[in-house]
């Protein structure tokens, strides 16, 4: 049994290898793609008609068929068999191929080196033969030359272990390989509408924005206030500020006064009455001043005015980062790029997927609906800032906290509910960079489908035009086409107004 992969044989080692199957094969392991021959002289016509034969026969195969062993490639060697490595002189390739191309013609696509192998007793030199992959479309080859009984015209064909005259359905099966030429893709992508959006920053005016924003949100930290009121005495306030209540001079008494009486009732002794209405005010005092230390306590903002300003300054730093793409993203709404697929073949194709690779300083944004309204008030969109403040409470709920859906109906959450889902463009990040990849769509013959709305921007173009690279695949026909396209550009000042 031939003890060899059945994979295309590229380079000196594979070649040897194969020889070495070949030696430890037996005479019935000839198959559709592997012929030997013991030893021919390719310098008279027996031999080269023998070596014409069998590259006809190979060439003349169905692909599909040939495509199931050595990756359609077919190969035969000349001075080797099995159990026996004979050698063959080596002839000048000069002379070597007009020989075989006056049988087999111009149109058959073969190669042939000399490969030196050693089984144990010297150095012999194989001839080996490389026949193509045939191709749909491939026309059907012919002896070119008679020799003896074969006529100009006579078609070999390769059958296991064997080459042979073409029987009828042979000849069928090679026409039908004929006219079944190899489709391939023929798609356009096009700019249907909208633009390359290339924007220009004023950095000076971004920070004075920026600054602006720190201040209002510094505005909200406590000023400076007294402890006491004018009359020397406590009073605490409640957090809707309309309410006070105090704890002294309960009907004229002191602390100390009030401090005595309860000592007294403890102990037994009767009160009067002015006496005991003092003590039952002070204890709807203490009351009312607990509850409202409590609310207090509740609704105070734990973060120190150190650790505010530090919030502050973070989310600041954020903007700045921030901001030129945000900038860049609300400008280019206006500019959103329609791309638009044509199928330039009479064929359908299914499932058609475009990739857009994108160069550095492309940046790609999905956009929405391409007939939603654009504003003319620029509205940027800043990151959410940190709660002003003394606006915190501890013990209020976390909004920067996702609550699971799962849970949602048990805590009582609104949201919204479940929209259908819409295929959008997917950005992926390769070795290559950014690409866009759009869904895939079926193109009937000739007709032009657009794709789902993009934005494309960046700063510092040069020019009218950018550049993208694209690929396009689909599900019926094998490989991918790869073409660029000329992408308009739009240059647009961007900023966003103080009140933004």
């Amino acid at each position: 049994m031939l003890d060899f992969d059945s994979r295309a044989v590229v380079g000196l080692p594979e070649r040897q290898r194969l020889i070495k199957a070949v030696l430890g094969a037996s005479a019935a392991d000839e198959t559709q793609w592997l012929e030997w021959k013991s030893t021919l002289d390719m310098s008279e016509a027996p031999g080269q008609f023998t070596v014409a034969k069998a590259i006809l026969g190979f060439a003349n195969r169905m692909p599909d068929v040939a495509s199931r062993w050595a990756e359609g490639h077919a190969y035969l060697l000349v001075g080797v068999e099995p159990g026996n490595l004979c050698g063959t002189p080596q002839y000048d390739g000069a002379n070597l191929f007009p020989w075989i191309n006056k049988y087999v013609g111009e149109s058959v696509r073969f190669d042939a080196t000399y490969v030196p192998f050693d089984a144990g007793s010297g150095t012999q030199q194989v001839l080996f033969f490389n026949v193509a992959p045939p191709q749909w479309g491939d026309p059907i080859h012919a002896l070119q030359r008679e020799y003896k009984n074969f006529q100009n015209g006579t078609i070999f064909v390769r059958l296991p272990s064997q080459t042979l005259r073409a029987r009828t359905v042979d000849i069928e099966a090679l026409s039908t390989r004929l006219i079944r030429r190899e489709h391939q893709m023929d798609i356009e992508l096009a700019v249907a509408d909208g633009a390359f959006s290339d924007l220009h920053i004023d950095e000076l005016q971004l920070e004075e924005i920026l600054d602006a924003k720190r201040d209002e949100l510094l505005s909200s930290l406590p000023r400076p206030r007294r402890a006491l009121s004018p009359d020397g005495v406590l009073r605490i306030k409640s957090s809707d500020g309309r309410s006070q209540a105090k704890l002294s001079g309960q009907r004229g008494m002191s602390m100390k006064d009030l401090e005595e009486l309860g000592h007294r009732r403890r102990a037994g002794d009767a009160l009067t009455d002015d006496e005991q209405q003092a003590l039952d005010d002070a204890g709807e005092s203490l009351k009312a001043i607990s509850a409202m230390a409590m609310q207090s306590v509740l609704s105070r903002d734990i973060r120190s005015p150190d650790t505010y300003r530090a919030e502050v300054d973070a989310y600041i730093e954020k903007c700045r980062q921030q901001l030129p793409s945000a900038l860049c993203v609300t400008a280019a709404r206006e500019t959103p790029l329609l791309l638009r697929i044509d199928n330039q073949t009479d064929l359908m194709l299914h499932q058609v997927q475009i990739t857009v690779t994108l160069s550095p300083g492309q940046v790609p944004i999905m956009n929405a609906a391409r007939n939603s309204t654009v504003s003319n008030h620029f509205v940027m969109p800043w990151p959410e800032p940190p709660p002003a403040y003394g606006k915190k409470n501890p013990m209020s709920w976390d909004s920067s906290l996702r609550v699971p859906p799962s849970m949602a109906a048990l805590l009582g959450t609104s949201h919204a509910s479940r929209q259908p889902v819409i295929e959008r463009p997917e950005i992926v990040r390769s070795a290559e960079g950014l690409s866009i990849q759009f869904p895939p769509v079926d193109l009937r013959a000739h007709a032009s489908v657009p794709l789902p709305a993009i934005t494309l921007f960046g700063r510092g173009i040069v020019g009218d035009s950018t550049t993208v690279r694209w690929t396009a695949t689909c599900t019926n026909l094998n490989g991918r086409q790869e073409k660029s396209l000329q992408i308009p550009v739009w240059h647009t000042t961007a900023m966003p107004s103080p009140e933004d």
